[in-house]
């Protein structure tokens, strides 16, 4: 298992590295449609504990249930802050590393639970 972890992890490095150099903003980290309360006054983001610095499509992909959807997110963003399109090349490997995350946090509560 070490070994299919440290080759998807080579790859992912030279994706990021085969894109430098990315701007890297502070992120939400977990941003999906589960962590947007919506109130009268608006959707606000709730569950900051990822909070991260990293590419903006780190945040973007994860909101974006859709490719459609993430065009519009990317057009709604725009009118904020240019988007480096490269870091679309990302997306993959950002999931890759969200999942290899919460598989290990999945194991460790799963060990956890096991020594109670």
């Amino acid at each position: 298992m070490a070994r299919v972890h440290d080759a998807i992890a080579v790859a992912i490095d030279a994706q990021f590295a085969e894109r430098e150099p990315i701007a890297r903003i502070r992120l939400h980290g977990d941003c999906h449609g589960g962590n947007v309360l919506w109130t009268d006054t608006g959707p606000h983001f709730v569950d900051l504990d990822d909070a991260r610095t990293g590419p903006a499509v780190q945040d973007l992909w994860m909101l974006a249930p859709t490719p459609r959807a993430l065009d519009a997110l990317l057009e709604g963003h725009a009118e904020f802050r240019d988007f480096d399109y490269r870091e679309m090349g990302l997306i993959e490997p950002l999931r890759a590393t969200r999942q290899g995350h919460r598989a290990g946090w999945g194991g460790g509560l799963a060990r956890r639970w096991q020594t109670l």
